[in-house]
Protein backbone atom coordinates (compact mmCIF):
# COMPACT_ATOMS: atom_id res chain seq x y z
CA UNK A 1 0.00 0.00 0.00
CA UNK A 2 1.17 3.06 -1.10
CA UNK A 3 1.94 5.78 1.98
CA UNK A 4 -0.43 8.44 0.06
CA UNK A 5 -3.29 5.88 0.81
CA UNK A 6 -2.77 5.33 4.63
CA UNK A 7 -4.38 6.98 6.88
CA UNK A 8 -2.90 9.53 8.30
CA UNK A 9 -2.83 9.37 12.31
CA UNK A 10 -1.97 11.83 15.45
CA UNK A 11 -1.83 10.38 18.90
CA UNK A 12 -2.03 13.09 21.35
CA UNK A 13 -0.99 11.28 25.10
CA UNK A 14 0.66 12.36 28.02
CA UNK A 15 2.06 9.14 29.47
CA UNK A 16 5.45 7.92 27.05
CA UNK A 17 5.00 4.47 27.92
CA UNK A 18 1.18 4.59 26.49
CA UNK A 19 2.44 6.63 23.69
CA UNK A 20 4.97 4.18 22.41
CA UNK A 21 2.65 1.62 22.91
CA UNK A 22 0.26 2.88 20.99
CA UNK A 23 2.92 3.46 17.83
CA UNK A 24 3.78 0.35 18.23
CA UNK A 25 0.47 -1.37 17.84
CA UNK A 26 -0.14 1.24 14.21
CA UNK A 27 3.09 0.61 13.28
CA UNK A 28 1.99 -3.20 12.89
CA UNK A 29 -0.79 -2.38 10.70
CA UNK A 30 -0.49 -1.25 7.17
CA UNK A 31 -3.36 0.81 7.05
CA UNK A 32 -1.45 3.23 9.25
CA UNK A 33 0.55 6.25 9.28
CA UNK A 34 1.86 7.85 12.38
CA UNK A 35 2.22 11.40 11.24
CA UNK A 36 2.92 12.89 14.73
CA UNK A 37 2.64 12.48 18.38
CA UNK A 38 2.51 15.24 21.06
CA UNK A 39 2.21 15.42 25.06
CA UNK A 40 -0.57 18.34 24.89
CA UNK A 41 -3.75 18.45 23.90
CA UNK A 42 -3.07 21.89 23.15
CA UNK A 43 -0.73 21.27 20.54
CA UNK A 44 -3.18 18.87 18.78
CA UNK A 45 -5.19 21.74 16.60
CA UNK A 46 -2.14 23.64 15.35
CA UNK A 47 -1.06 20.06 14.45
CA UNK A 48 -3.89 19.44 12.20
CA UNK A 49 -3.65 23.38 10.61
CA UNK A 50 0.33 22.53 9.32
CA UNK A 51 -0.48 19.09 8.84
CA UNK A 52 -2.96 16.54 6.65
CA UNK A 53 -4.48 14.49 9.41
CA UNK A 54 -7.28 11.74 8.47
CA UNK A 55 -7.80 10.28 12.34
CA UNK A 56 -7.24 11.37 16.29
CA UNK A 57 -5.73 9.32 19.37
CA UNK A 58 -7.07 11.58 21.74
CA UNK A 59 -6.09 10.95 25.95
CA UNK A 60 -8.58 13.24 28.10
CA UNK A 61 -6.30 14.48 30.67
CA UNK A 62 -2.71 15.56 29.09
CA UNK A 63 0.32 17.70 29.76
CA UNK A 64 -0.28 21.02 31.65
CA UNK A 65 -3.97 19.83 32.37
CA UNK A 66 -4.89 20.49 29.08
CA UNK A 67 -8.18 18.76 28.13
CA UNK A 68 -8.40 16.61 25.27
CA UNK A 69 -11.97 16.94 25.50
CA UNK A 70 -12.07 20.73 24.94
CA UNK A 71 -9.23 19.90 21.95
CA UNK A 72 -11.71 17.70 20.50
CA UNK A 73 -14.45 20.40 20.44
CA UNK A 74 -12.36 22.89 18.61
CA UNK A 75 -10.99 20.66 16.20
CA UNK A 76 -14.32 19.14 15.43
CA UNK A 77 -15.57 22.86 14.80
CA UNK A 78 -12.67 23.82 12.04
CA UNK A 79 -11.73 19.87 10.46
CA UNK A 80 -14.99 18.08 10.78
CA UNK A 81 -13.38 15.48 8.36
CA UNK A 82 -10.98 14.41 10.80
CA UNK A 83 -11.96 11.56 13.38
CA UNK A 84 -11.27 12.24 16.92
CA UNK A 85 -11.56 8.39 18.72
CA UNK A 86 -10.83 9.27 22.71
CA UNK A 87 -8.73 7.09 24.47
CA UNK A 88 -8.48 7.22 28.25
CA UNK A 89 -8.18 4.95 31.58
CA UNK A 90 -11.03 7.47 33.33
CA UNK A 91 -13.90 4.97 33.96
CA UNK A 92 -16.13 8.15 34.94
CA UNK A 93 -19.17 7.60 32.77
CA UNK A 94 -19.26 11.57 32.60
CA UNK A 95 -16.38 11.43 30.54
CA UNK A 96 -18.50 9.17 28.14
CA UNK A 97 -21.33 11.06 28.00
CA UNK A 98 -18.60 14.35 27.63
CA UNK A 99 -16.93 12.64 24.68
CA UNK A 100 -20.30 12.30 22.95
CA UNK A 101 -21.33 16.04 23.66
CA UNK A 102 -18.23 17.29 22.00
CA UNK A 103 -18.47 15.86 18.96
CA UNK A 104 -16.08 12.70 19.13
CA UNK A 105 -16.57 9.60 16.78
CA UNK A 106 -15.39 6.67 19.34
CA UNK A 107 -13.97 6.11 22.30
CA UNK A 108 -11.21 3.69 23.58
CA UNK A 109 -10.49 2.47 27.63
CA UNK A 110 -7.27 2.20 27.58
CA UNK A 111 -7.50 -1.57 29.27
CA UNK A 112 -8.59 -2.63 26.15
CA UNK A 113 -6.58 -5.23 23.87
CA UNK A 114 -4.90 -3.82 21.26
CA UNK A 115 -6.34 -5.68 18.42
CA UNK A 116 -10.00 -4.55 19.81
CA UNK A 117 -8.29 -0.74 19.95
CA UNK A 118 -7.51 -1.31 15.69
CA UNK A 119 -10.72 -3.03 15.37
CA UNK A 120 -12.56 0.65 16.53
CA UNK A 121 -10.42 2.96 14.57
CA UNK A 122 -11.39 1.02 11.46
CA UNK A 123 -14.81 0.83 12.45
CA UNK A 124 -14.60 4.62 13.15
CA UNK A 125 -13.33 5.66 9.50
CA UNK A 126 -15.96 3.57 7.67
CA UNK A 127 -18.40 5.46 9.48
CA UNK A 128 -19.33 4.10 12.68
CA UNK A 129 -19.41 5.52 16.18
CA UNK A 130 -18.46 3.39 18.53
CA UNK A 131 -19.38 3.57 21.94
CA UNK A 132 -19.07 1.53 25.08
CA UNK A 133 -22.74 1.23 26.84
CA UNK A 134 -20.44 1.56 30.27
CA UNK A 135 -17.33 1.88 31.82
CA UNK A 136 -15.51 -1.36 32.57
CA UNK A 137 -16.01 -2.71 36.09
CA UNK A 138 -13.41 -2.04 39.23
CA UNK A 139 -14.24 -2.78 42.63
CA UNK A 140 -14.48 -0.23 44.82
CA UNK A 141 -13.62 -2.14 48.32
CA UNK A 142 -16.22 -4.86 48.72
CA UNK A 143 -18.75 -3.52 45.79
CA UNK A 144 -18.27 -3.66 42.11
CA UNK A 145 -18.83 -0.05 40.55
CA UNK A 146 -21.64 -1.88 38.79
CA UNK A 147 -23.64 -1.73 41.92
CA UNK A 148 -23.62 2.07 42.43
CA UNK A 149 -26.55 3.97 41.89
CA UNK A 150 -26.69 7.10 39.68
CA UNK A 151 -27.50 9.26 42.87
CA UNK A 152 -24.95 7.85 44.49
CA UNK A 153 -22.65 8.31 41.93
CA UNK A 154 -23.93 12.02 41.71
CA UNK A 155 -23.30 12.39 45.33
CA UNK A 156 -19.66 10.63 44.86
CA UNK A 157 -18.64 13.58 42.35
CA UNK A 158 -19.52 16.42 44.38
CA UNK A 159 -17.55 14.42 47.33
CA UNK A 160 -14.38 14.45 45.14
CA UNK A 161 -14.83 17.71 44.38
CA UNK A 162 -14.57 18.62 48.08
CA UNK A 163 -18.31 19.74 49.13
CA UNK A 164 -19.78 19.03 52.42
CA UNK A 165 -22.76 17.33 53.24
CA UNK A 166 -24.72 20.20 53.57
CA UNK A 167 -23.53 21.97 49.77
CA UNK A 168 -24.41 18.79 48.36
CA UNK A 169 -27.42 18.88 49.44
CA UNK A 170 -28.10 22.15 48.37
CA UNK A 171 -26.76 21.28 44.38
CA UNK A 172 -28.40 18.40 44.06
CA UNK A 173 -32.04 19.87 45.58
CA UNK A 174 -32.45 17.52 48.44
CA UNK A 175 -32.38 16.91 52.02
CA UNK A 176 -29.22 16.63 54.00
CA UNK A 177 -30.18 13.67 55.26
CA UNK A 178 -30.96 12.03 51.71
CA UNK A 179 -27.42 13.01 51.08
CA UNK A 180 -25.86 10.97 54.51
CA UNK A 181 -28.29 7.92 53.47
CA UNK A 182 -26.67 7.90 50.03
CA UNK A 183 -23.14 7.97 51.73
CA UNK A 184 -23.98 5.35 54.33
CA UNK A 185 -25.48 2.76 51.72
CA UNK A 186 -21.99 3.17 49.44
CA UNK A 187 -20.09 3.00 53.09
CA UNK A 188 -22.02 -0.02 53.55
CA UNK A 189 -21.89 -1.67 50.17
CA UNK A 190 -17.84 -1.22 49.66
CA UNK A 191 -17.05 -2.19 53.58
CA UNK A 192 -14.92 1.16 53.92
CA UNK A 193 -15.00 2.90 56.81
CA UNK A 194 -15.25 6.54 55.87
CA UNK A 195 -16.26 8.87 53.87
CA UNK A 196 -12.78 10.38 53.43
CA UNK A 197 -11.03 6.53 52.97
CA UNK A 198 -14.71 6.59 50.16
CA UNK A 199 -13.08 9.29 48.18
CA UNK A 200 -9.86 7.88 48.08
CA UNK A 201 -10.90 4.71 46.87
CA UNK A 202 -12.86 5.81 43.59
CA UNK A 203 -10.19 8.68 42.95
CA UNK A 204 -7.75 6.22 43.01
CA UNK A 205 -10.01 3.58 40.82
CA UNK A 206 -10.57 6.18 38.56
CA UNK A 207 -14.11 5.78 38.80
CA UNK A 208 -14.98 9.39 39.98
CA UNK A 209 -12.36 12.09 39.43
CA UNK A 210 -12.34 16.18 39.72
CA UNK A 211 -12.66 18.27 36.71
CA UNK A 212 -14.45 16.35 34.05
Amino acid sequence: MENSEKTKVLIVEDQKMIRDYLEMYLAKDEQFDLVDSTENAAMAEQICEEKEIDLILMDVLTDDGQSGLEATRSIKQRFEDIKIVIVTSLLDERVLQKAKDVGADSLWYKDVSPEELIGILKRTLNGESVFPDSAPEVMIGEASSYEFTSKEKEVLAYMVRGLSYYEIADEMNINIQSVKYHVSNMLQKTGIKNKLQLVLAVQNQKFIVDDV
